[in-house]
């Protein structure tokens, strides 16, 4: 994905993203103002930072077996490796369901 459309035609140093009301958007003011509140709004620990959310959607998607390529891709990763040793090692008590697999395969 590029980020071309949001900042062709714009400057180096300008800012890309903005407030509603047109000023700079300053991520303290986002977290507390839109974050948080949607955190606490969906009875969710409200320290948990943005970042959190990415490693959560690419934990699942490894857990759900998606593609690691197109995952590698979705995350801006240099290779599915990178992909694979941040986030695929999180479920270590997949090596248990592992044994059942292969045997469920050669069977």
């Amino acid at each position: 994905m590029s980020s071309a459309p949001l900042v062709d035609g714009h400057d180096d140093r300008e800012d890309v993203f903005h407030s509603p009301g047109g000023g700079l958007l300053r991520s303290g003011n986002w977290l507390n103002r839109t974050f948080r509140p949607a955190l606490r709004q969906a009875k969710l620990d409200d320290s948990m930072r943005v970042h959190d959310l990415r490693g959560t959607y690419a934990s699942i998607a490894v857990q759900a077996g998606a593609n690691i390529k197109a995952l590698q891709r979705a995350l801006g990763h240099e290779s599915a490796t990178e992909t694979l040793d941040a986030y695929a090692s999180l479920y270590e008590d997949d090596l248990t369901g592992l044994g059942g697999a292969i045997n469920s395969a050669a069977y």
